[in-house]
């Protein structure tokens, strides 16, 4: 399948304010203790082999588009409060996104194999949804993958968590 602009609109539920984007092909380990350090957390994404952990405002729904492009994505990031983005290796052209912590499948797809870089774009990370204790936010996730040589982690914009509502 060829690489192509077309976006996915996902909504699933999850827990732990995470979820995975994963080569379908490798059994990634998000239990390491060197899968979500303080400075992952920070960022909002673990880097594992043949797993992404994406980090999450709500404990529970998520709304996120997805999707798969030929080249890095040009959206403006200005209008998101965090942006960060992460090389994995899709071994056998095969990807998916899991819910945490059952690891079920919410959507899945099929790319070339080889290097990709997932940029995660994260908006309303501070915006509560009223009487959920605290576990509800409005927050909304765009990530695209592209093809592109395997590098570090990195974080275009940092998100203040000291500006997040509490209940």
């Amino acid at each position: 399948m060829s690489p192509s602009s077309e976006v996915q609109r996902l909504s699933f539920y999850t827990s732990y304010r995470q979820f995975y984007f994963v080569d379908r092909d490798v059994q990634g380990d998000t239990g390491s203790r060197d899968f979500w350090t303080d400075e992952a957390v920070k960022r909002g994404m673990a880097v594992g082999n043949g797993v992404l952990g994406v980090g999450t405002a709500s404990y529970g729904h998520i709304r996120c588009f997805f999707q798969l492009s030929d080249s890095e994505p040009m959206l403006p990031i200005s209008p998101w409060q965090r942006v960060v983005e992460a090389s994995i290796r899709i071994s056998k052209g095969r990807y998916a996104i899991l819910e945490c912590p059952g690891s079920i499948v919410d959507y899945e797809g099929t790319c070339a194999p080889g290097d990709y870089r997932l940029r995660v774009y994260a908006a309303f990370l501070d915006h509560l949804v009223e009487d959920t204790a605290g576990d509800e936010y409005f927050d909304f996730y765009w990530l695209v993958l592209w093809p592109a040589p395997y590098s570090d982690v990195r974080s275009l914009k940092v998100y203040d968590e000291s500006r997040k509502e509490l209940a």
